[in-house]
């Protein structure tokens, strides 16, 4: 089980910051006279909630808990990872891709319709990684999220990086990220500064 807790709370703040300036570099610069907002699910908008998610935890105008904070920026990288790979030739866009639930840092999946079922979950599916299947195949736990990304170690059980925006539903993928997002972002735009 990968753990992020507060010491490894800066390196996931580093890895956020650095997909989102190579998104950043990747996309072509914005004519003055475009529209106020890039086509969703695209890699600008992918770039904008990226770096809004980022934004509202730099400012420091929220006390979200280290649980929140990290989990924002894991879907900064998820985001900035997928507006890269929509940018490339032929890539699928955004909003179609997936990530491994058990942690989304793993990187990116193009999953057919509908996703592959996990091992010990008949009842729904879950999307993984190769290297997470072969480990949960290999050695089924009692439950299945127990092997799953958590964000910090300070609380018993450790807190996993879903259960809330912006991962609501991992096993939606990015599309719901995006949506989850662009609430937030929303949210802290609106109501952020004050």
């Amino acid at each position: 089980m990968t753990l992020v807790h507060p010491s490894g709370e800066q390196r996931i703040r580093v890895l956020a910051e650095r997909e989102i300036a190579a998104l950043a570099a990747a996309l072509p610069p914005t004519p003055p006279d475009a529209g106020p907002d890039p086509a969703p699910g695209g890699p600008a908008e992918c770039l904008r909630l990226a770096r809004g998610l980022n934004a509202a935890i730099d400012s420091g105008a929220f006390s979200h808990s280290v649980s929140a904070r990290v989990s924002r920026r894991i879907a900064a990288v998820v985001l900035a990872r997928a507006g890269q790979a929509a940018l490339a030739p032929g890539g699928p866009p955004a909003d179609t891709l997936y990530f491994c639930v058990l942690d989304p840092l793993h990187g990116l999946l193009t999953v057919p319709d509908p996703p592959p079922r996990g091992p010990r979950r008949r009842e729904r599916t879950e999307v993984l990684c190769d290297a997470c299947r072969e480990r949960v195949t290999a050695r089924p736990p009692d439950d299945f999220w127990s092997e799953a990304l958590h964000t910090t170690q300070m609380h018993r059980p450790p807190l996993p990086y879903h259960g809330g925006a912006p991962f609501s539903a991992p096993e939606h993928g990015v599309a719901r990220v995006l949506k989850d997002a662009r609430t937030l972002v929303a949210v802290d735009e609106e109501f952020g500064s004050r």
